[in-house]
């Protein structure tokens, strides 16, 4: 008997250390006319439907079923475990619940349908429908399915290494701005209205910078009984992100040397540099035809004239001088020659004659 009540009380400790927690979830039927149909792709003929319906607890948290093809019983309880999915599947779906049903005033039954139709898609082994009957194959709420998914359009980190030759950046990305803390050392991070600024203090090349998310989803649970997952989550999860700014200094192009003017030079001059020039360069003016022609002759025909002089003077005797006879000479080169002609046989005549 001593044992017995040794044990329950051992027993009953231990509960109080590590209580069982356990919740009841809420229903709210939204579309009893419409159920969801999901397909096993590999196998369409097994498929499951479930009701439309919302969930949520005592404190009025929506929650969302991650358990394609079971249902979600209220009447049950459920306790908390550790998530069990993928990173993937946890950034996935973490994007529909932050910018479905709630976000940007979207609180409507038809936002919370298409909001659970998405997070089934996620798990790409289904294909779902929400219809009203199994033979129509008509999806409905696609309106704010489509909102959805506009809503998550470009909603990715896309900040990448890069090279600047300024010291300040601005980062205009709202996914960034909503869901991350910025940091660096030498950095200073302003956070402003619609953008991040980014200012580098110069004294590095390289700045690396940390992309910190502001919801860690570290230790996530869900509620489970049986097979049903219940979740609730109202942040994007994402990972930190390291990327590298390398700074280089501008490019700052040098301005024409201008030669500096000369002092001594009159103030003409310097208004007019080329007016020096100008008067440096020689007139050319046209040469006398006469001046010309003789100096367009050509070498054999002078070497032949001073020959011919060389021979007049060789017939002449040494005892006596000629005398002196001047006479123009003619310029040009046939009448040079006629002239040498002539002027030997008249000297030549005349020293006969005189003899």
């Amino acid at each position: 008997m001593k044992k017995i009540i040794i044990s329950l009380v051992i027993g009953s400790f231990l509960l109080s250390i590590h209580p069982v927690q356990a919740k009841k979830f809420i229903e709210n039927g939204l579309f009893t006319e419409y159920q969801y149909y999901m397909y096993e792709k590999t196998n369409p003929s097994n498929f499951a439907s479930m009701r439309v319906i919302k969930i949520f607890d005592s404190e009025n948290k929506v929650y969302y079923n991650i358990s394609p093809k079971t249902s979600f019983y209220f009447s049950r309880d459920y306790e908390e475990e550790d998530l069990n999915i993928t990173e993937q599947q946890l950034k996935n779906i973490s994007k529909i619940l932050y910018y479905g049903y709630g976000y940007n005033k979207q609180n409507t039954d038809e936002f919370y349908a298409a909001t659970q139709y998405l997070v089934f898609k996620t798990f790409e082994m289904y294909t779902v429908y929400i219809k009203k009957g199994i033979n129509e194959p008509i999806l409905m709420f696609e309106e704010e399915i489509k909102q959805i998914e506009a809503n998550m359009e470009n909603k990715e980190f896309t900040f990448e290494n890069q090279t600047t030759h300024e010291k300040t950046l601005e980062i205009e990305d709202d996914y960034i701005q909503n869901h991350f803390t910025v940091q660096g050392e030498h950095i200073k991070v302003e956070e402003l209205e619609s953008k991040l600024k980014l200012t580098l203090d110069g004294k590095v090349e390289d700045y690396q910078v940390e992309f910190i998310p502001k919801k860690t989803c570290s230790n996530l649970k869900m509620w489970v009984n049986d097979k049903t997952h219940l979740f609730h989550l109202d942040e994007v999860c994402e990972t930190t992100y390291s990327r590298t700014i390398h700074y280089e200094e501008p490019i700052v192009e040098k301005e024409p040397t201008i030669e500096s003017k000369d002092p001594e030079k009159t103030e003409e001059e310097n208004k007019n540099p080329n007016q020096e020039e100008e008067k440096k360069e020689p007139t050319t003016e046209p040469k006398e035809p006469e001046k010309v022609e003789e100096e367009n002759k050509t070498p054999d025909k002078e070497e032949e004239n001073t020959s011919k002089k060389e021979n007049v003077k060789e017939n002449q005797p040494v005892e006596k001088q000629q005398e002196e006879v001047f006479v123009e000479v003619p310029s040009t080169g046939k009448q040079s020659m006629m002239f040498f002609l002539v002027f030997g046989l008249l000297g030549n005549c005349y020293y006969v004659f005189k003899k």
